[in-house]
């Protein structure tokens, strides 16, 4: 996004110097969510290529100043881009709006294996507790109550 032309006439209508340091820290904490982002996304973005490669390099960078100063470059070259869609995108990703094929499944298979787990044992817990009738009252009645009654 470059900067617009604006009349210069009037100056109480051009943005604050306040405001334009918000506009581009929003922006530079954006391109901070393109660079944690999965590559697959990104590459759904249709982002400019130097943008691209300014993001690639980012995620290589280890040190904590050249990676700070490669983040505010990146700011830089997000201002030549609409944030509108890439903030939609970002949002239904994090919201869980918009799975990748197979996302969904891959998820309801991990539920179900850890709701599974779980189950057998409880399952587990309560063979014990049948299997050792000498057991407190109280403990058993403890173990019991993550049983539904059937």
């Amino acid at each position: 996004m470059s900067r617009p032309q604006l009349p210069s006439a009037d100056p109480r209508m051009l943005p604050s110097k306040t405001q334009r340091k918000h506009e581009m820290h929003a922006l530079q904490a954006l391109g901070v969510d393109l660079v944690a982002l999965d590559p697959a996304r990104l590459a759904s973005l249709a982002l400019p290529e130097p943008l691209v490669d300014a993001i690639a390099t980012a995620r290589t960078l280890a040190r904590h100043e050249a990676r700070r100063r490669q983040m505010q470059y990146i700011g830089r070259l997000m201002r030549d881009v609409d944030p509108e869609p890439i903030r939609a995108a970002l949002a239904a990703w994090k919201t869980g709006k918009d799975f990748w094929p197979g996302e969904f499944d891959q998820v309801l298979a991990a539920k179900s294996a850890d709701d599974q787990a779980v189950m057998q044992g409880l399952r587990r817990a309560q063979s014990l507790c049948n299997a050792m009738p000498d057991l407190s009252a109280e403990a058993s009645d403890e173990t019991m109550h993550f049983f539904p009654a059937q």
